[in-house]
C-alpha cells in the first residue's frame, strides 16, 4: 500500500504539472488578448487555439455571455469557477463533454473579463493517464461527490468490480466520502466477488475538489512489489559484500599506516620532539590524572629569530629550533611536564608549580640555557608569557592563548621578559574585542571622519597640501585616539577598509575644490601593508578617479619603511611605486629613520617625496647630533631631487632650523592641528566650500 501512495504521489505532481502548463499556456494568450482589439481577437485565437491544442476558446463578459470560436455565445455566468475567476484565480471545472480552464482579464474592458478555453475530456484522460506498474494500473480523475469527473481507461480487472455489488453504507464508502468532502487522500481495499483485491489511492490535486485516483489488483500489485524487493535484496547482498571488502581494506590500511599518522600529527617535523597537538593531549591526561595539581602554561617566542633564516638561511634555522627544543625539553619533569613547538619561532611549555616566584626563576633558568646556542645575532634572548591554570582546568587551546596574549602585551625590550596573564590583560582583550566590534558597526554607521592636517611651506608658511587623516567620534566615549583604534584595524584586516574609505572622501573633497574653483591642494593618503596582500586593490583606485573625475596627480600615496623586511618585499614595493607613477600618483615614504636601512632606501626607491619620522623632531632635537643627522638627510634628499617633509612640529625654533636646513615642507601642531575639512578650507583658501567633510 506504501508503495502505491508513493506511485499515485509521483501521478499527482505530474498531473498538477500539466494542468499548470495548460493554464500558463492560457496566461500567456490572455496577455496578448487584453492588448488587442475585439476585432483582432478572433484571428488571434484561431491561431493559438490550434497551436495549443484548445478544442475551443471564448471570451466572456463580466456577466458570462462569452463568444467562442466555433460554437456562438455560450452562457458561462452559473459556472462555479467563473465567481473564481472574476476574484484574479484560475480556475478549472467540468461543462458538459469539456474540461473548462479559465484565466482572469484585466478589469478595464467589461467586455474581456474572462478567457475561456475548451479541451475534451478525453484530452483530460490522456493528461492523467501514465503508465504506472507497466500500463497495468488505471488512473481516473474523482469529483468530491465521488463519482468520476475523467474516467479511467477501462482495464481487465474492471469486470470484477462491475460484478460485484456495492453499498453505499459499507465502511470503506462512508470513509472515501468523509475524506473527498474533507479534501483529504485515502487508501482502501475493495473486494471483489472473485476474491481477488483490488487496492485504490485518492490523493487531491490542485484544481480544488478533485482527486486523483489509481486502481490496481492486488496480486500484481504483490508482484511489481516481489520483484522490487528481489531486486533489492541482490543489490543489498552485493552492497554489503562490496562494504565487507572495503571494510577489511580500511582496516589494513589503518594498521599500517596508524604509525604514520601518529607521527604526522604527535611529532613537530622541523624539532623532531612533540607537536603542539601531541602537548594538549597529553597535557588533558596528566590533568585528568591528577585534577589537583597546580600547572601553567608558558608562551616563549625567540626574539628576532627571522633574522637567522634570513642571514644564514632556513637550515640553519631549522638547527637551532632544534637546539632549543632539546635545550628547553632536557630541563623538564619528563614525567609530568611538557614542551612542544608552536607556530614559527613560539614554543609552549605545559610545567608543574603555582608559586610565581618559583615559576619565574625556572622559566628565566631555562631561558638562560638558550644565550648561547646562536652566534649570528648574539645572545639568543626570548619573550615568555605565562598563565597559572586553575585546579581542574582542562582547555589548553584556551591557556595558550592566554599565554600568548601575556606574551605579546609586553613593550620590546632588549633583556628577556616574562610576563604571568592577569585581570588587566584579560580586560584589555575584552576592551580590544568590543571596541573591533564597534568598529566595524562605526564603519556601517558612518562614525568615522577624514581630517586633514596642512602641510606648509617652509620658506613662506602658505599651506602646499595636506594629509588625510582619520577620526573616530563614538556616540557614547565621544573621540578615540587613532593610535588605539588604526592598531587594531591593522591587526584585523580592517585598515584596508578605511583606507579605501578615506581615498573616496579624498576624491569628493578635490572634486568639490575643482567644481568650487579653487585651486587644489594635494592630499597625501595611507597605503596600509595590508594592501600589499591584494595586488589588484589599486583598480578600485582608479575606478574612484574616474567616477569622480579627480587627476591622480592631485594624490600623493604614503608607504611607511617599515612595509620592507626582506629583498623580496623590497622588490615588490619598487615596483608598486613605479605602478603608482604610470597611472599619475606621487609616492612619498613615510616615518623615514625609524628603520635600520634608511639610506639605501633613498638610493634605490623611485619616491618624490621624504617624511622625516617625529622622533628626529619630538625627541633629543636639541642635541647637535640630531641636528646633524637631519641636515645631513635634508641635504641629500635635495641632491636627489627628493621633496621632504617634517612632521611632529611643535616649536618655533624648530621651523626655524628646518627651513635653514632646507626642509621643503613642515606638518606639525606649530602650524594647525588636523582639522575637519570645512575648517581646513577656511585655514588653506579663506573661505567653507560647503558640505564636503561629512563622516565616512
Amino acid at each position: 500500500m506504501n508503495y502505491l501512495r508513493d506511485v499515485t504521489g509521483e501521478s499527482v505532481q505530474l498531473v498538477n504539472d500539466r494542468i499548470d502548463g495548460v493554464l500558463e499556456s492560457l496566461e500567456l494568450i490572455s496577455d496578448s488578448v487584453e492588448r488587442l482589439e475585439p476585432e483582432a481577437r478572433r484571428d488571434f485565437l484561431l491561431r493559438k487555439a490550434e497551436i495549443c491544442n484548445f478544442t475551443d476558446l471564448a471570451v466572456a463578459d463580466e456577466t458570462g455571455k462569452a463568444q467562442s470560436l466555433y460554437n456562438g455565445t455560450w452562457e458561462m455566468g452559473g459556472l462555479p469557477i467563473f465567481a473564481h475567476v472574476l476574484k484574479g484565480e484560475n480556475s478549472v471545472g467540468i461543462w458538459g463533454e469539456h474540461i473548462v480552464y479559465a484565466v482572469p482579464l484585466s478589469e478595464e474592458v467589461p467586455s474581456a473579463r474572462v478567457l475561456f478555453g475548451m479541451k475534451s475530456i478525453d484530452k483530460m484522460r490522456e493528461l492523467v493517464t501514465n503508465d504506472c506498474f507497466n500500463g497495468q494500473g488505471s488512473t481516473g480523475v474523482l469529483g468530491q461527490d465521488g463519482n468520476y469527473v475523467v474516467t479511467p481507461e477501462p482495464k481487465p480487472f474492471f469486470s470484477m468490480i462491475n460484478e460485484t455489488e456495492y453499498q453505499e453504507t459499507e465502511n470503506w464508502a462512508v470513509k472515501l466520502q468523509e475524506n473527498l468532502l474533507k479534501g483529504q487522500a485515502g487508501s482502501l481495499v475493495l473486494h471483489t466477488d472473485s476474491g481477488e483485491d483490488i487496492l485504490l489511492d485518492y490523493r487531491p490535486l490542485s484544481v480544488d475538489g478533485w482527486f486523483l485516483a489509481t486502481l490496481i489488483p492486488k496480486d500484481i500489485l504483490s508482484s511489481e512489489v516481489d520483484r522490487y524487493i528481489s531486486h533489492t535484496f541482490a543489490i543489498t547482498v552485493l552492497l554489503v559484500t562490496l562494504f565487507l571488502t572495503l571494510l577489511i581494506a580500511i582496516i589494513g590500511m589503518q594498521n599500517r599506516y596508524r604509525g604514520r599518522i601518529e607521527k604526522i600529527s604527535f611529532y613537530d617535523p622541523v624539532t623532531g620532539g612533540a607537536s603542539n597537538v601531541y602537548l594538549q593531549f597529553q597535557a588533558q591526561e596528566l590533568i585528568r590524572k591528577a585534577p589537583q595539581a597546580r600547572y601553567v602554561v608558558a608562551s616563549l617566542n625567540l626574539r628576532n629569530f627571522s633574522l637567522i633564516n634570513e642571514f644564514e638561511g632556513r637550515q640553519q634555522g631549522d638547527r637551532l629550533l632544534r637546539d632549543v627544543c632539546a635545550a628547553l625539553s632536557a630541563e623538564a619533569d619528563g614525567e609530568g611536564e611538557l614542551v612542544a613547538r608552536g607556530e614559527a619561532d613560539t614554543f609552549y611549555l605545559f610545567l608543574q608549580g603555582a608559586e610565581q616566584p618559583q615559576i619565574v626563576e625556572r622559566l628565566e633558568r631555562m631561558v638562560g640555557k638558550l644565550a648561547n646556542l646562536s652566534d649570528t645575532i648574539g645572545p639568543l634572548r626570548a619573550n615568555t608569557g605565562i598563565y597559572c591554570m586553575q585546579p581542574g582546568e582542562a582547555d589548553l587551546a584556551d591557556a595558550e592563548a592566554c599565554a600568548d596574549a601575556a606574551r605579546k602585551s609586553v613593550e620590546k625590550s632588549y633583556h628577556n621578559t616574562c610576563t604571568f596573564y592577569s585581570e588587566s590583560i584579560k580586560n584589555r582583550q575584552r576592551d580590544m574585542a568590543t571596541m573591533l566590534y564597534q568598529l566595524e558597526g562605526a564603519l556601517e554607521r558612518r562614525e568615522l571622519q577624514m581630517y586633514l592636517q596642512p602641510k606648509v611651506r617652509a620658506e613662506n608658511g602658505t599651506v602646499a597640501g595636506a594629509e588625510a587623516l582619520v577620526r573616530w567620534e563614538h556616540p557614547e566615549k565621544g573621540f578615540i585616539s587613532p593610535a588605539t583604534f588604526i592598531p587594531l584595524c591593522e591587526e584585523n584586516g580592517l585598515i584596508c577598509q578605511v583606507d579605501l574609505l578615506v581615498f573616496k572622501q579624498v576624491c569628493r573633497c578635490l572634486s568639490k575644490w575643482r567644481e568650487a574653483g579653487v585651486e587644489p591642494v594635494p592630499i597625501s593618503v595611507n597605503v596600509s601593508r595590508q594592501h600589499f596582500r591584494d595586488p589588484e586593490f589599486l583598480t578600485e583606485y582608479r575606478q574612484l578617479l574616474e567616477t569622480w573625475k579627480v587627476p591622480p596627480e592631485w594624490i600623493e600615496l604614503e608607504i611607511t619603511e617599515s612595509i620592507m623586511f626582506s629583498s623580496s618585499e623590497f622588490q615588490y614595493v619598487r615596483d608598486f611605486i613605479q605602478t603608482l607613477h604610470k597611472i599619475g600618483f606621487t609616492c612619498s615614504l613615510d616615518d623615514f629613520g625609524s628603520g635600520y636601512s634608511s639610506l639605501s632606501l633613498l638610493k634605490d626607491l623611485p619616491i618624490d617625496c621624504l617624511k622625516l619620522d617625529r622622533q628626529f623632531i619630538i625627541g633629543r632635537f636639541e642635541e647637535r647630533s640630531t641636528r646633524t643627522v637631519i641636515e645631513m638627510i635634508m641635504n641629500l634628499a635635495r641632491k636627489l631631487g627628493i621633496m621632504t617633509v617634517a612632521e611632529g612640529v611643535e616649536l618655533e625654533e624648530q621651523v626655524s632650523f628646518l627651513r635653514e636646513a632646507g626642509c621643503d615642507l613642515i606638518q606639525g601642531f606649530y602650524f594647525s592641528w588636523p582639522l575637519p575639512v570645512e575648517e581646513f578650507e577656511r585655514y588653506a583658501f579663506g573661505r567653507s566650500l560647503g558640505a564636503g567633510g561629512e563622516a565616512i
